[in-house]
């Protein structure tokens, strides 16, 4: 089984790795619901300049970053090319055949490109400089419901686990010379191969319950690691 991408450098050694994760939490929760609230380009340009440094500050690989973040840039370009030219508010800036740019659409473009990457961006120093243990324990100290932290847990570990189980149907299929070609036979097996996603999560979902009840499982997570607030971590919320 692959391991998790977020945590992948959660044991490096940094500014950022050695914050309290409560107060990396709070203080990153406020960050991104300030770059949400945001209403200009150039206020998400400096808030975005301002993710990637905490980004370098943290030691976490930019060849990792970029290409965990090029996937929402692929989905963030289309939307922007979109609104560029749909959204019809403020001066003319250049008209290309039948299409007008504006200084609004220009705007809602940037906007739309440059606070989404932002908080993507944010999440690779929040998250990824802890354990995922460590973060879900964090959470509930600040109390965060219980029953939402243990659905997001369970969603991150076992996430990895389907994946493999539909890596390895889909060996067996190429095994068996499946082609990818639309037909009712395609159509068919899909049904089959989802149907049977669907059945083997119940499964392992059953068994693990099984196996957590035996192991005195209580809804809480357990970890060893304390929680210590000091003055520097509070230094640095303040930045």
């Amino acid at each position: 089984m692959r391991s998790p991408e977020l945590e992948r450098y959660a044991e490096l050694n940094s500014p950022v790795h050695n914050w309290d994760p409560r107060v990396k939490i709070i203080s990153c929760i406020i960050f991104l619901c300030t770059i949400a609230a945001t209403g200009k380009p150039s206020s998400a340009l400096a808030a975005l300049v301002a993710t990637g440094v905490l980004v370098i500050i943290s030691r976490i690989p930019l060849g990792f970053v970029l290409g965990q973040v090029k996937y929402v840039i692929y989905f963030l370009l289309p939307l922007c090319v979109i609104i560029l030219f749909s959204y019809q508010e403020g001066p003319v800036l250049a008209k290309v055949a039948f299409l007008t740019v504006t200084e609004g659409g220009c705007k809602k473009a940037a906007l739309l490109f440059l606070r989404p990457l932002a908080m993507v961006l944010l999440i690779f120093p929040m998250l990824g400089t802890m354990r995922f243990d460590e973060a879900i324990n964090a959470m509930e100290s600040i109390k965060v419901p219980s029953n939402l932290l243990q659905v997001f847990a369970f969603t991150y570990r076992y996430i990895f686990v389907l994946m493999d189980e539909i890596r390895r149907m889909q060996r067996a299929q190429a095994a068996r010379c499946f082609q990818n070609k639309l037909s009712l036979s395609f159509l068919r097996t899909m049904g089959m191969f989802i149907g049977m996603i669907f059945i083997r999560a119940h499964e392992r979902a059953e068994r693990v319950i099984r196996a957590m009840l035996s192991r005195g499982y209580d809804g809480k997570t357990k970890v060893l690691h304390q929680f210590n607030i000091h003055p520097s971590d509070l230094a640095k919320a303040s930045y």
